[in-house]
């Protein structure tokens, strides 16, 4: 994401960068307009919550396709599974297809039950995350690494982006 950055910042584009931590804010920084939100589609529910809030739109990215265009014929093999559910038996069809997310969802509860509290602290509504969709999904992922799918227009395969130095 530091290369889709830094080359925004080379076309002229203002691009702040937000990491966790407890920071105080400095008056030395001038108070921006943010249009647009670039969001981790997997892993930073806040920057999602603070762009639906604000009602400005998110380019979300990710590296797995199944967690932006879910289509219920592929698995992931982040599950367990085989990609395709070609020659695959019935209950493995069926353990891939219902119970490997369930125990997923099941391992994920607790931290997904904290977000909502830190959300309901700060009076983010919570109904807002069951529909929230992104304006673009870019996928960061090597061509052929997937199986082929018919993608929503908002969907573009970006990949592979790699990093020059490798440490």
């Amino acid at each position: 994401m530091l290369d889709v950055a830094a080359i925004l910042i080379e076309r002229g584009h203002n691009v702040i960068l937000l990491t966790s931590g407890n920071y105080e804010p400095s008056s030395e920084y001038p108070e921006y307009n943010i249009d647009l939100f670039f969001c981790d589609a997997m892993a930073n529910e806040a920057c999602m919550d603070v762009a639906h809030n604000l009602n400005k739109p998110v380019v979300a990215w990710s590296s797995f396709l199944q967690f932006v265009d879910h289509k219920p014929y592929k698995s992931d093999p982040l599950f367990g599974c085989n990609i395709s559910f070609e020659n695959e038996s019935f209950f493995e069809r069926f353990r891939c297809t219902l119970i490997q997310p369930l125990q997923i969802a099941y391992a994920f509860a607790s931290v997904e039950r904290q977000l909502n509290d830190a959300r309901n602290q700060m009076n983010i509504n919570l109904a807002s995350r069951k529909g929230l969709k992104f304006n673009l999904a870019l996928i960061d992922n090597f061509f052929g690494f997937e199986l082929p799918q018919p993608l929503p227009p908002n969907v573009q395969e970006i990949g592979p982006l790699l990093v020059r130095v490798f440490t």
